[in-house]
């Protein structure tokens, strides 16, 4: 394969996973594109014509759902952010044997990240994984929700709740192992189709 049909099928891969298929499923359209092209000894282009496009065509004949973003990714996301901010904060407060106190700039910092992540971070980051934007948008896009989130950290009284930093500690390194375990249950891995 040249390097250009080596793009051809990256660009694909993330086109296909986008439009929603199955790791198991982009795996099988990969094999198969793959053997049409060393059957015709056409290039991928001239064969499928644009990745995109190819993929939507794939994806609607399969009866895909585009992958989008779902209530459950957001919480998640925002469940592993705030475990490791107070994974951070209990170990702090441990060191300097005092509780973690719980602000309302912690509260709508949470807020802004939970809504960073649906927007504009992940519209940012998927129009960079469609090839239509560099990757300075989803850099800006990150960086505003992190000036945000820390803009929101100087609202500082009334303490909401002041929590023991050992609870703090065992409740995030719960949370954040949680996380991980449900993360790892979600990954589709991409396989090649094992022959029968």
């Amino acid at each position: 394969m040249t390097p250009s049909d080596v793009a051809y099928f990256n660009d694909l891969t993330v086109h296909l996973r986008l439009a929603g298929l199955s790791g198991d499923e982009i795996g099988a359209v990969i094999e198969e594109a793959k053997d049409h092209l060393a059957l015709s000894g056409e290039t991928p282009e001239k064969a499928f014509g644009p990745a995109e496009g190819y993929a939507r065509q794939v994806a609607r004949s399969r009866g895909a759902v585009a992958s989008r973003l779902t209530l459950s990714d957001l919480l998640f996301g925002a469940l592993l952010i705030a475990g490791c901010w107070g994974l951070l904060a209990g170990l702090f407060a441990l060191a300097s044997s005092r509780p973690v106190t719980l602000r309302p700039g912690h509260v709508l910092g949470l807020g802004i990240v939970f809504a960073g992540l649906a927007w504009p971070v992940w519209a940012a980051f998927e129009a960079f994984l469609r090839g239509r934007v560099g990757v300075a948008r989803p850099a800006a896009a990150m960086t505003l929700v992190i000036a945000l989130v820390v803009a929101a950290a100087a609202w500082k009284e009334p303490v909401l709740a002041s929590v023991p930093a050992p609870a703090v500690v065992l409740a995030s390194a719960v949370v954040m192992a949680l996380s991980g375990f449900w993360a790892r249950r979600l990954r589709k891995p991409i396989r090649r189709p094992t022959s029968s």
